[in-house]
């Protein structure tokens, strides 16, 4: 198990990828996305949690055309909240299949809200 789960939470999927999280400039940082029952999280290489946030805290997701190397790619740009009523804020992933991903991030804050 990962030691940065919390009790009785599931990994559904993950993969290889890189994010941005509106720091001064583009910076971006290699890892980890993972989507648990609960979360998405990125895990930064060395198992560090770069980012983190629970499902009902998604504001948005959605796929937006930014440069990415030397080229424009498109990234899964995920819209959520740090704390209720905070700003929103933004985090940009590129990762191989961001259609995909963007799917299963909806499908499971779907069941969030209904189980």
């Amino acid at each position: 198990m990962k030691d940065f789960l919390r009790q009785d939470e599931q990994i559904i999927m993950s993969t290889p990828g890189a994010i941005d999280i509106g720091t001064r400039g583009v910076r971006w940082q290699p890892g980890n996305l993972h989507l648990t029952d609960q979360r998405v999280l990125f895990e930064r290489q060395g198992r560090r949690i770069q980012f983190a946030t629970f499902l009902e805290d998604i504001v948005d997701v959605r796929l937006e055309m930014r440069k990415w190397i030397l080229q424009h790619t498109r990234q899964l740009c995920l819209s959520y909240r740090a704390s209720p009523g905070s700003s929103v804020r933004v985090a940009y992933i590129a990762l191989r299949s961001p259609v995909g991903w963007q799917k299963a991030i909806k499908d499971r804050i779907t069941l969030a809200l209904i189980g």
